[in-house]
């Protein structure tokens, strides 16, 4: 049994880290111990019921539907909140406030957090409030859409303001007029460091594009023409990461519109601890689909109906 001096000790670190907001390695500086045994006393005193975690998810999720997720495609992590049932605007808000959640929880001091562009991402991006300032970098991991290089905004310096923190984008259009064009600029000093800084990223933050124009925000943007994407459907796409069009493998598909696209590499994606997309919709099921079977994400933030359609995908 626990003595009471114990015990004392034990809710001071307690007090220490969840209240006063210190590190364990500052705890145990003042302590005159290791990380390792205040590490240690933090789980001592949650066995003991000092500590008791409540969880409070910032509205309804469905638990179940996210076990389900994780235990049929391995996911590290999945997020499900009910279908709207209503306008796509409440579904990519839904989307943005658990994506937020998601994206706190995950984060730690000083990552290196990749961005991709699209709604979800720019609706997470006005949802979060972290818990702290983390001096996290930002670094948008594709070039910058037209309206956003002449309107400034830059989801990438929003984020790294809340998170005290520093941002980086590629200075570059998202989509060049041709493939030679493309080469060009990859080849740009500051276009190489960008992305060599994006690929060793710990953790990303992604949206995925739909292959129906009515909610494609490369075609909306005037960034792929029609007859473009047509022919990328044609030719197996199912869905877009990046301004980069892949098959039902998660596979980067070797069409035009491709290799016009200033961004990391697709694959790269499963070299980061932690992918996170926010994506949701019956016009991304097969997409998220894809990206399930190529490994290109590992935590998922959805809705309840696109959930049940994942689930009752067949694997091939």
């Amino acid at each position: 049994m626990v003595d009471q001096i114990r015990l004392n000790l034990l809710s001071k670190v307690a007090r220490l880290y969840y209240e006063d907001g210190y590190k364990q390695a500052d705890i145990a500086k003042m302590l005159n111990t290791s990380h390792s045994t205040i590490s240690r006393m933090l789980n001592e005193a949650m066995e003991s019921k000092i500590v008791e975690v409540t969880i409070r998810y910032p509205y309804s999720t469905i638990p179940a539907l996210g076990k389900s997720l994780r235990a049929k495609f391995g996911l590290k992590e999945a997020y499900v909140f009910p279908s709207p049932g209503n306008t796509g605007e409440e579904l990519v808000q839904s989307l943005g406030q658990l994506g937020a959640y998601v994206l706190d929880k995950n984060l730690e001091d000083r990552m290196t957090l990749g961005i991709s562009l699209g709604q979800a991402v720019a609706s997470t991006t006005r949802a979060f409030k972290p818990s702290t300032f983390m001096h996290c970098r930002v670094v948008r991991m594709q070039g910058a859409m037209d309206n956003e290089l002449m309107e400034g905004t830059n989801l990438a310096q929003i984020l790294s303001s809340q998170l005290g923190g520093e941002f980086v984008i590629i200075p570059a259009p998202m989509i060049m007029k041709s493939p030679e064009a493309c080469k060009l600029i990859m080849q740009e000093p500051s276009v190489i460091e960008t992305l060599r800084i994006a690929e060793n990223a710990d953790i990303a933050l992604v949206g995925m594009g739909s292959m129906d124009p009515a909610y494609s925000t490369t075609y909306r943007n005037k960034l792929i023409t029609l007859e473009e994407l047509i022919s990328v459907r044609e030719a197996g796409g199912v869905g877009e990461v990046f301004g980069k069009y892949f098959d039902k493998n998660g596979k980067t598909l070797d069409v035009p519109f491709n290799h016009r696209s200033v961004s990391i590499p697709l694959e790269k994606l499963r070299d980061y601890k932690t992918v996170i997309v926010v994506a949701a919709g019956n016009n991304k099921t097969a997409g998220l689909m894809g990206m399930i079977k190529g490994k290109l994400l590992n935590a998922l933030v959805t809705d309840s109906d696109t959930a049940t359609q994942l689930l009752q995908t067949e694997i091939e």
